[in-house]
C-alpha cells in the first residue's frame, strides 16, 4: 500500500544561494561548500536532483547519484544540480538521501543507467537543499 503524504517525515531544509555560480564546477563548489557546512557531505549518502515544486517520494523510482558525480560536467553522468536546473523545473533542489535506505545503491561501473534507485523508505531523504540563484 503506498504511503500517504501525511506518512512522510518532512526532511530537514535549506537554501543553497548560487548567485555567484556561473558553470558548473562553480556551482558544485558552491553546493559542496554549503554540504559540509551543514554537515551532509559524505560517502554514505546520495544525492537526487528534482524539481523541488513536487514530492517526489511517493512516486517510486528515482535517479540519484554519489557525492562525487556532484562535480562531474560528463554530459553521460549523471550531475543532481544539472538535473535539478533543468528548464522545465520550477524550483530547483537536491534531496540528500542515505544509501542504507535505498533498494540497491547505484553502481557507477555501469553507468548512469544505473542510477535508478527505489526508496524503501521515504524518510531516507534526510535533508532537501533548495537552489537559489537570484
Amino acid at each position: 500500500m503506498p504511503l500517504e503524504k501525511n506518512d512522510i517525515p518532512t526532511p530537514f531544509t535549506f537554501t543553497v544561494d548560487m548567485s555567484q555560480a556561473w558553470d558548473t564546477k562553480s556551482e558544485a563548489k558552491i553546493f559542496i561548500k554549503e554540504l559540509k557546512k551543514q554537515g551532509l557531505y559524505s560517502k554514505n549518502l546520495l544525492y537526487c536532483g528534482f524539481d523541488g515544486a513536487k514530492d517526489f517520494r511517493t512516486t517510486g523510482k528515482i535517479y540519484a547519484t554519489w557525492e562525487d558525480d556532484l562535480q562531474s560536467t560528463d554530459v553521460d553522468n549523471a550531475n543532481p544540480i544539472e538535473f535539478a536546473t533543468e528548464r522545465e523545473h520550477t524550483k530547483p533542489a537536491i534531496a540528500i538521501i542515505d544509501a542504507t535506505f535505498v533498494s540497491s545503491p547505484p553502481d557507477k561501473k555501469k553507468g548512469p543507467k544505473d542510477y535508478a534507485i527505489k526508496l524503501k523508505d521515504p524518510s531516507a531523504v534526510i535533508a532537501i537543499a533548495y537552489l537559489k540563484y537570484k
